[in-house]
């Protein structure tokens, strides 16, 4: 399993979105709220004699129909991934989660809100 599959698997788990997790894109008239993800890059991690794991960068995108509830969404993603240590992911050990907040956004022609946060992921491979 990959990162990116195991970490849809476990957004999946968040009640306000249930199996509302996304790769890449919404789709047509989503149900909101939702989450949509998309690796961003996966540089590796290097031992004395080989590469011992993978850092992967995942932005996570939260859209709901209201701001109130886009930030909801966002503040669930953070409890279930800021104390991630020293565990496994689907099948994929994970070492830690760090996460960097990014923008906030709208969109105009749908009245959708969106909040970032990307994951950096340090997990083996």
């Amino acid at each position: 399993m990959v990162i990116e599959e195991a970490l849809m698997a476990y957004l999946k788990t968040i009640a306000l979105v249930s199996n509302r997790v996304h790769f890449l894109k919404l789709p047509q008239d989503p149900k909101l709220p939702a989450i949509v993800i998309q690796k961003i890059d996966s540089p590796k991690i290097h031992g004395f004699s080989a590469d011992i794991g993978a850092m992967t960068r995942i932005q996570t995108t939260s859209w709901a129909t209201t701001y109130s509830g886009c930030s909801a969404v966002q503040e669930a993603i953070r409890g279930a991934t800021q104390n991630y240590f020293n565990q496994t992911m689907g099948s994929v050990p994970v070492m830690n989660i760090e996460l960097d907040e990014g923008p906030d956004t709208y969109e105009d022609d749908t009245g959708r809100y969106g909040k970032v946060i990307d994951l950096l992921i340090y997990h083996t491979e």
